[in-house]
């Protein structure tokens, strides 16, 4: 059973993916870092396509899913050094879903996920990625909270 570490592509997930990569290599297991594309993004890179001159050029599912991946990759290369004994992932859609979906898939042992210091006010407006993770999930979670 792996350890799933979440990433974001625009925060430093150092942090977060040290703590799961010791939590892989205390287990003696592998480490998934997952990357989701949101789904507004995805749909956006779509209409960009489809907006070219030439019409037979579309932006898959398929597409989105490795242009995750791709970032899962340089997050994980920039954080640890280098993608030993890291496999990547990539999804597409709202983040908690797909992460706890992915989660579930691989039967991961542990979710570890980068949290974010957020107002109470912030949490009821904006929605919260980790929180709604945490109320949902059948794993353990692991949160790493950035340091001041």
């Amino acid at each position: 059973m792996p350890i799933v570490a979440a990433v974001d592509d625009d925060s430093d997930s150092s942090q977060t993916l040290t703590v799961a990569k010791d939590l892989a290599d205390k287990y003696d297991t592998e480490l998934v870092v997952l990357h989701v594309l949101p789904q507004d993004l995805f749909k956006e890179r779509q209409s960009n396509i489809s907006n070219q001159p030439r019409t037979d050029v579309t932006y898959t599912l398929e597409d989105g899913e490795e242009d995750a991946e791709e970032v899962a990759a340089s997050v994980a290369e920039a954080a640890l050094g280098s993608l030993d004994g890291v496999e990547t992932a990539g999804r597409v859609g709202t983040a908690a879903k797909e992460i706890l979906q992915y989660a579930g898939d691989v039967d991961s042992e542990y979710l570890v996920i980068g949290g974010r210091k957020q107002s109470p006010v912030g949490k009821a407006i904006f929605g919260s990625t980790t929180q709604s993770i945490l109320l949902q999930s059948d794993r353990p979670v692991t949160v790493v909270m950035p340091k001041d």
